[in-house]
């Protein structure tokens, strides 16, 4: 009996975490396509989240802030995070990726993905993630990163640059653990 409780403890876990590995797949490829179409708002409406989906985190993380009025907690918010420049550093890192992959001369209408990498992470049991996307142009692949990634309310976020890795070859992908 506690073997198969055991087991259904097993694979309930196994189950989630594969919820999560799906979850970030799919917030990937709508960053990716984002790219692909050139569209900052599907990325923005995508990975960027709102001031009150980041004040209902802090909640979660810091419940004393649950004392003080929404108000309050929004400017606290601004003062900590900074989510303005938050918002407009993540921004600037989309373009910024954009157009590092239109100077290597890649059409990103044009492009495919051939993998995505998700590496998940607990802290302070809040899950986190690092996603590498690899996908390919013509008959070249490339990577880039979508980095520190944090689930809030079932939804993913980023909360750090997109990081582009440029065209991979082996010692990047041995480096990069695809």
């Amino acid at each position: 009996m506690i073997k198969i409780i055991g087991l259904i403890t097993f694979l309930s876990i196994l189950t989630f975490a594969n919820d999560l590995v799906l979850s970030a797949d799919r917030f990937a490829k709508e960053i990716f396509q984002s790219l692909q179409t050139h569209n900052k708002d599907l990325f923005v409406k995508t990975a960027i989240g709102s001031k009150q989906i980041y004040s209902e985190q802090m909640l979660i993380e810091e419940p004393r802030l649950s004392k003080i009025s929404k108000q309050e907690r929004e400017k606290y918010i601004e003062k900590v995070l900074h989510y303005t420049l938050l918002h407009d550093m993540l921004l600037n890192s989309w373009n910024k990726l954009y157009k590092k992959g239109t100077s290597a001369k890649i059409v990103w209408k044009d492009t495919k993905i051939d993998k995505i990498d998700v590496r998940l992470k607990k802290k302070r049991g809040i899950d986190f993630s690092d996603i590498f996307v690899t996908f390919r142009y013509q008959d070249k692949s490339y990577v880039f990163k979508i980095d520190d990634c944090v689930m809030i309310k079932g939804n993913w976020y980023i909360t750090d640059e997109l990081k582009w890795h440029g065209e991979l070859n082996s010692a990047m992908e041995k480096a990069l653990r695809l």
